[in-house]
């Protein structure tokens, strides 16, 4: 009954544990994260590398890879914690990263499904 009773505790800690834990950010699908962007206070974050986005971005977006280990850092100093971000990479899986590591920090952070991918297939532009 003890083995039993501490069993359940621990599996009652950890689940807790993990529900805490978890990232509160948004999916948008392209017409709604389009309709986002045009809003003036939104931020605008590639989540890419500098490669990809000089091959192409949405327009206004700033640049800071989430694979860079100072990436954290480098997005706390260009961006206002009062502002809302808008973030996106190639098919949305970095940008998830990205939007996890923002929300931690204490941003709201809306993340593009399908990333620039997504983006361009829907039609929206790109610039170079």
């Amino acid at each position: 009954m003890k083995k039993m009773l501490t069993m359940l505790m621990s599996v009652f800690g950890l689940s807790f544990y993990t529900s805490c834990g978890q990232d509160h950010f948004e999916n948008a699908n392209v017409a709604d994260f389009a309709r986002y962007i045009e809003q003036s206070h939104v931020q605008l974050l590639d989540a890419r590398t500098d490669s990809e986005y000089v091959a192409g971005h949405i327009a206004g977006a700033h640049n800071i890879s989430v694979l860079d280990s100072d990436f954290i850092d480098r997005a706390t100093a260009q961006f206002d914690k009062t502002r809302p971000i808008a973030v996106y990479c190639k098919t949305g899986r970095r940008s998830a990263r990205a939007a996890s590591m923002l929300t931690q920090a204490g941003y709201e952070v809306v993340n593009l499904e399908g990333g620039i991918t997504a983006w361009l297939e829907s039609g929206q532009p790109a610039q170079k």
